[in-house]
């Protein structure tokens, strides 16, 4: 018999591959701090073992594959002089 957990509003089999925050940063290429964080926003669906929390292998592979926005401050645009001399 499979129990099942709520989490995140779907069913997650709990025979799913669980895997702790280390494991889940070295396989989406990002920092412990980073995974913490994506976590706290609610970008990764987490569920807490005791004192740790874990992932499923799926929905860090699924935020590995994901289209990431880029980031960073705009370039400025070419200043065009159209004053005739």
């Amino acid at each position: 018999m499979v129990s099942l957990v709520k989490h995140k509003e779907r069913r997650v089999k709990q025979n799913d591959e669980w895997i702790g925050v280390s494991e889940a940063a070295r396989i989406a290429g990002v920092s412990i701090q980073r995974i913490h964080e994506l976590g706290y926003a609610g970008r990764l669906g987490q569920q807490i073992a005791g004192r740790h929390w874990v992932f499923t292998r799926k929905e860090i592979e699924a935020y590995k594959n994901a289209p990431k926005q880029k980031g960073g401050r705009p370039r400025k645009r070419p200043q065009i002089n159209l004053a005739k001399t």
